[in-house]
């Protein structure tokens, strides 16, 4: 029997925390990178992404992980706005990602929601 479907996507979503984890709870960027690049993702979604936050040495966190893990597509969104930097969802592709959209969820007063909605074309 054929597979109907021509190919298979790998599609994780990881829950960032800014790079800062493992047992020493360090900021080890180049750890995440080691472990994204075991899973060989064609399309990568983050949360808690660092951009120019002291704690994660003032990083563009999506934008070293595009460059070190050949993703020549990506889109990001500013959830949290820190005293300095910010942190949000980020979305990384072999694909290129087009229509990108903010979508807000926020239920009244409660803590805001915001979800990084995108298409992509797998061609």
């Amino acid at each position: 029997m054929e597979n109907e479907f021509p190919c298979v996507l790998s599609l994780p979503h990881i829950i960032f925390i800014q790079g800062i984890g493992g047992t020493d709870r360090r900021y080890r960027l180049q750890r995440v990178i080691e472990t994204i690049e075991h899973y060989d993702p064609d399309i990568l979604f983050l949360q808690e992404v660092d951009d120019n936050a002291p704690r994660s040495r003032y990083d563009c966190q999506y934008q070293k992980l595009s460059t070190a893990l050949d993703f020549p597509y990506h889109a990001y969104q500013r959830n949290v706005h820190l005293k300095q930097g910010a942190y949000g969802n980020a979305i990384l592709s072999r694909f290129a990602l087009h229509d990108i959209c903010h979508l807000d969820l926020t239920v009244p007063m409660k803590k805001r929601r915001r979800a990084l909605w995108v298409r992509c074309k797998l061609t």
